[in-house]
């Protein structure tokens, strides 16, 4: 996965997987595990509202080992 495109209806960002300044982790393991606290911690604690993403979705679970949403409509 190299990015992710999210929107809160307003405002729209891509969010760039491939490499995080702030923790500078170039470890694939240890940026997998950020990641999936991210979309756990910020993403995925709202109400998402997705068009065909059913494929997306448990491509994210699978390969970060997330859950699904709690709320996907």
């Amino acid at each position: 996965i190299v990015c992710i495109a999210i929107s809160d209806g307003v405002d729209g960002i891509v969010v760039d997987l491939r490499y995080d300044p702030n923790t500078r982790a170039t470890e694939p393991l240890l940026r997998k595990a950020l990641i999936a606290h991210w979309l756990e911690t910020h993403i995925f604690d709202r109400k998402i509202v997705a068009h065909n993403a059913e494929f997306d979705l448990r491509f994210l679970r699978h390969h970060y080992g997330i859950e699904y949403p709690t709320s996907v409509w």
